[in-house]
C-alpha cells in the first residue's frame, strides 16, 4: 500500500520522539557542518604557527580530488601582510611628522639672543636694586611676567614683569636699539632714553613714574628699566586692572594695552584726628598690602618733619618722612608684610630734632599724635 509522504514522515518523527525525545537542532546542525570540514592528519595538528603561515605560500596539493585552495591563501596572506605594512608605514609617518612639529615649536618659541641678553639684564636690575617694594614683591614671588614686546622708531621695548596693589605698581621693561650712553639714570635727565614712562587707568587716571632705576649695556644696545608708580584710590576690590602703558624711546613711544592682576589689599577708615603742640594731624585711613603699609593723613599747621612708629601685635615698625606738607593728604609708609595682622594697632607721630643745617622751612616740634583703631 502507497503511504504518502508527509504521513510517513509524520510517523517517523513521532516514533523517534516516544523512543528518543526531541532532537536537538544545534546537534544536527553541526553534525552537517562538522561533515562538510576537512579533516587535518596528526602532522597538520602539531604544525607552529609560522609553518601553517608558510604552507600558505607552499604548492597545492597534486591530489587530483583535493580542492585547489592554495591561491585564497596565498591571496589572503598577501592582503594581511600589505595591510600590516601600510598601518606601520602610516604610524611611523605620523611619528615623524609629530617630531618635526614639535622640534619647529621649539625652535620659535626658543627666545633670540638679544630677548636673552634683555633678560638677563633686567634680572640683575631686580637683583641690585634697594627700593623696598620691589624687593618684597621679589620676595614674595608677586610680579606677574608679560613678555609683550613692540618695535617703537629705532627701538623694541619689551615689558617684562609687572606687580599692582592698591599702593604700589612695579613695571619692568627693556629696551634694544639706540641707546644714549651719556644720560644719568634718573628721569628728569632729558637724554634718559625711558624718560617718564606713563600709565593710563581704565578710569582715566594717569600715572606718573615717581622712580626710575636702569641698567645698560651699551655695547649691546640694551638697556632695562624698573618703574615704580603710587597708585590713586581705586573703587571697590577688581581682581584685575586694565593699564595703558607708554614707554618713551629714543625717538618714539610705545604703547600697550593690557589686563594685569591686581591686589585690592585692605583698607581701614580711620577718620581720626589728634591736636598737639598747634597741629592737627588727621589719620584718614590706612592701606594694608603684602608690599607695605600706607598710613593716609592731613596737617592743619606748620610743616614739620615726623617719626612715624606702628605698633603691632607687640612688634613695632618705623618710617621716617621729609616732610609733612600742610592741608594736603599725604602718607607715611611701612614696608612691612602685615596683612595677615589683626586686632588692635597703634600709631604714634612725634617730631625729628632738626639740626641748623637742616633746609629752611622745616620746623623742630615737641608734640606728639597717637592713634589707635581696629583691624579685622
Amino acid at each position: 500500500m502507497n503511504m504518502p509522504v508527509q504521513d510517513l514522515e509524520q510517523q517517523l518523527r513521532s516514533h523517534y520522539q516516544q523512543e528518543m525525545g526531541e532532537p536537538s537542532p544545534s546537534s544536527a546542525l553541526w553534525r552537517q557542518i562538522a561533515d562538510r570540514l576537512p579533516t587535518q592528519t596528526p602532522q597538520q595538528q602539531r604544525l607552529a604557527w609560522w609553518q601553517r603561515w608558510l604552507s600558505a605560500f607552499s604548492a597545492p596539493s597534486a591530489s587530483p580530488s583535493a580542492p585547489r585552495r592554495a591561491p585564497a591563501r596565498l591571496v589572503a596572506a598577501c592582503s594581511l601582510m600589505l595591510g600590516a605594512l601600510l598601518l606601520v608605514s602610516g604610524l611611523a609617518y605620523t611619528a615623524i611628522a609629530f617630531s618635526s612639529s614639535q622640534t619647529r615649536t621649539r625652535v620659535a618659541n626658543r627666545p633670540m639672543a638679544s630677548q636673552a641678553n634683555t633678560d638677563v639684564l633686567l634680572s640683575q636690575l631686580l637683583t641690585s636694586t634697594k627700593q623696598p617694594v620691589t624687593q618684597q614683591a621679589l620676595r614674595y614671588n608677586l610680579f606677574t611676567n608679560l613678555n609683550l614686546a613692540q618695535k617703537a622708531g629705532s627701538d623694541t621695548v619689551k615689558l617684562q614683569k609687572v606687580y599692582a596693589d592698591a599702593n604700589h605698581l612695579v613695571l619692568g621693561y627693556t629696551i634694544t636699539g639706540k641707546i644714549d650712553t651719556t644720560a644719568n639714570d634718573t628721569p628728569d635727565d632729558p637724554k634718559h632714553p625711558q624718560n617718564l614712562p606713563t600709565i593710563t587707568l581704565s578710569d582715566g587716571q594717569t600715572l606718573k613714574a615717581i622712580l626710575v632705576e636702569a641698567k645698560r649695556e651699551a655695547s649691546k644696545g640694551q638697556i632695562a628699566v624698573l618703574a615704580s608708580f603710587n597708585m590713586p584710590s581705586i573703587q571697590g576690590s577688581p581682581k584685575q586692572l586694565g593699564l595703558h602703558i607708554s614707554v618713551v624711546t629714543t625717538d618714539s613711544t610705545a604703547n600697550f594695552d593690557q589686563t594685569v592682576p591686581f591686589d585690592a589689599g585692605k583698607t581701614v577708615q580711620v577718620n581720626q584726628s589728634v591736636t598737639s603742640d598747634g597741629r592737627t594731624i588727621t589719620l584718614n585711613r590706612v592701606v594694608i598690602t603684602a608690599t607695605e603699609t600706607r598710613v593716609y593723613y592731613t596737617v592743619q599747621g606748620a610743616s614739620f618733619s615726623p617719626v612715624w612708629e606702628l605698633s603691632v601685635a607687640s612688634h613695632t615698625y618705623h618710617a621716617y618722612m621729609g616732610s609733612v606738607p600742610p592741608g594736603v593728604e599725604d602718607f607715611g609708609a611701612f614696608n612691612a608684610n602685615l596683612r595677615n595682622q589683626t586686632g588692635t594697632w597703634t600709631l604714634k607721630i612725634s617730631g625729628r630734632q632738626l639740626d641748623s643745617q637742616h633746609v629752611k622751612g622745616f620746623q623742630e616740634t615737641n608734640g606728639s599724635w597717637q592713634f589707635t583703631f581696629t583691624v579685622n
